[in-house]
């Protein structure tokens, strides 16, 4: 009997063997999930897995589970080539791809307008990670007197934009020049210094700077040119780092042009000593003041410097002389040390007459009109260098010399 039981369950389990064999093989999670769930309930079902018991209806319901189970799997794995069931997925995938569509459009709007702010903007910020950039110093200073001071103009720029940052300034030397925290710049003694800029992007500036000596300072100013000898002047003076004011005459320095622009390049200045060298103490003072407004304009034409100074020829004036200068926005510049180079066609004597009479605090009168002035200042220039002379214009003097240059003022080398 035992053994017509045993056939019977043996010949149930080939059936179900034989069932199985229909089941989907594609290894998809569903059919593992129906295989972990049969190990599940047939480790927990005694009755199927006993061998002595009888209840062969109840291994016959577990194949009927099984056979559902592959049909519930079947209708979750949608068919492609079914056209219906590639319809229905179709739908799914569309809405899909509408709800990424427009997530992505607005991360692209948002994108866009975050792109706008920024392009807004024409300046970085300290807070940005921007380029190290270029540091850019408005009007450099090759030197300066002792005890001058000059704020430095600095800024950093970034591919054409402005960058908004803070600068680090220092002196190689403190003792020559010393620099504040807001790049001003205080000269204390004769002698060379460099000065280094760093900004908060890395960005670097190197230049040197030239404290002269104040005690021994000459102003260097010339009458009557341009004239033919006046480019080796010119040469002479850049040669020996001086400066001087060139008093020009109208009817010359017209046709000089270029002569004029050197002068200005080279660190000089130009003032007026009128325009046919007519005495201005015997015009009347419209008139005067109508040659200064023809030699203002006529410069500032050819070289667009405004000139300020004014000479009159022959050192000749009176009050309506003042007046028209006055009048015309300039200051009259007088002289304390005339070499009286007009007196002689020496070069030998002008030369010793400069040394013999220069003094500091003097301001010189000679003529570039003449050969024999140019070659003798150019050989006193050279002595005067030995010895510590600085030679400079007129306002370079005034402004160590803290003398005024306002409209009607005489300048004459001592305090007004």
């Amino acid at each position: 009997m035992n053994k017509i039981k045993l056939l019977k369950l043996y010949f149930l389990l080939i059936i179900s063997l034989v069932c199985s064999l229909f089941m989907d093989n594609s290894g998809s999670s569903a059919s593992k999930s129906v295989s972990s769930d049969y190990v599940s309930v047939s480790s927990s079902n005694k009755d199927i897995l006993d061998l002595n018991t009888s209840n062969s209806a109840t291994f016959a319901n577990y194949i009927l589970y099984l056979n559902k189970q592959k049909k519930d799997n079947d209708s979750n794995n949608v068919d492609l080539s079914d056209p219906a069931s590639a319809s229905s997925v179709s739908e799914i995938d569309s809405d899909s791809d509408n709800k990424d569509s427009d997530k992505s459009k607005d991360d692209k709007s948002k994108d866009d307008k975050s792109s706008d702010n920024q392009d807004s903007s024409n300046e970085y910020t300290v807070d940005e990670k921007v380029p190290k950039g270029k540091i850019k110093v408005k009007k450099l200073p090759k030197y300066l007197f002792e005890k001058e001071k000059f704020k430095l103009k600095v800024k950093l720029k970034v591919d054409g934009k402005k960058v908004k940052t803070k600068f680090k300034f220092k002196s190689s030397k403190k003792k020559v020049i010393t620099v504040s925290k807001k790049g001003k710049l205080k000269a204390h003694k004769d002698g060379k210094a460099k000065i280094t800029i760093k900004s908060k992007t890395g960005a670097k500036f190197k230049f040197k700077v030239k404290v002269k000596d104040t005690g021994k300072l000459v102003a260097l100013t010339f009458d009557d040119g341009p004239g033919a000898e006046t480019p080796r002047l010119l040469e002479a003076m850049k040669k020996l780092d001086y400066h001087g004011t060139f008093f020009v005459v109208g009817k010359y320095a017209t046709n000089a042009k270029d002569l004029m622009k050197k002068m200005l390049k080279n660190g000089n200045e130009i003032g007026i000593h009128s325009w046919n060298h007519d005495s201005y103490a015997y015009m009347a003072q419209s008139s005067v003041e109508a040659d200064i407004k023809k030699m203002k304009e006529m410069i500032k034409d050819k070289t667009g410097y405004k000139p300020f100074l004014v000479r009159p020829p022959y050192g000749a004036k009176n009050d309506a002389t003042i007046a028209a200068i006055k009048n015309k926005n300039c200051a009259c510049v007088m002289w304390n040390t005339n070499i009286e180079d007009y007196l002689t066609t020496s070069a030998s004597v002008v030369e010793n007459n400069i040394m013999s009479r220069v003094h500091p605090g003097a301001i010189l009168v000679i003529h570039d009109s003449h050969k024999w002035s140019v070659d003798g200042v150019i050989a006193a220039m050279k002595r005067l260098k030995d010895k510590g002379y600085e030679l400079c214009s007129i306002s370079e003097f005034t402004k160590v010399k803290k003398l005024s240059t306002a409209p009607g003022q005489i300048i004459s080398g001592t305090a007004n």
